[in-house]
């Protein structure tokens, strides 16, 4: 259950830009996007399944912030596009291990989410550079790369000093989410 309580530290910040922002779409849906996410660390301990599904909602409302400051462009379609593949082939490397037929349609579908994610986030900086678009960028792809890895760890039983790793980089993510509500 502590490890909730760096998410919801992240939730305060996205909180704050909230109330100092005045209730700005943007900081209201990562702020909620956080809450989902916190309660899904506590989750994943309860019902793995559960756990999971909660993060693919808190990233559907990260996705929904994105939009309220760009529009999705063909680059973020490119961009789907190739994540996607590099995704799917990352997670179809781990077939054989996960055993059940539904458990890996649900580990496909959240790896589309995450490609969503990186293909709503990577172009904002670009077509827009400020500190939200920058942090709202970097926190997506440290986001996907600490699924990875936990992914890795899970399939292949890693060292518990390699888990911490990975669990600092996703509350680093989450940190510059929060931070992006600025």
């Amino acid at each position: 259950i502590t490890k909730v309580i760096p998410t919801l530290l992240c939730a305060v910040f996205a909180g704050t830009a909230l109330v100092r922002g005045g209730g700005e779409q943007y900081a209201w849906l990562i702020f909620i996007g956080l809450c989902i996410c916190a309660a899904a660390d506590v989750m994943l301990g309860v019902h793995f399944v559960t756990g999971g599904a909660l993060f693919l909602i808190g990233h559907l409302f990260y996705m929904a912030a994105f939009c309220t400051q760009q529009r999705p462009t063909r680059w973020s379609i490119l961009v789907f596009a190739a994540a996607l593949a590099l995704l799917w082939l990352f997670v179809w490397h781990f077939k054989p291990r996960i055993h059940h037929p539904l458990m890996f349609a649900g580990v496909l579908l959240y790896a589309a989410a995450l490609a969503a994610l990186l293909s709503l986030s990577l172009p904002m900086p670009f077509r827009h550079f400020s500190a939200r678009n920058l942090l709202a960028a970097l926190g997506a792809i440290i986001f996907v790369f600490s699924d990875m890895g936990v992914c890795h760890g899970m399939m292949y039983r890693i060292p518990k000093k390699l888990d911490f790793v990975y669990l600092g980089i996703y509350y680093l993510a989450q940190l510059l989410l929060g931070l992006s509500a600025f």
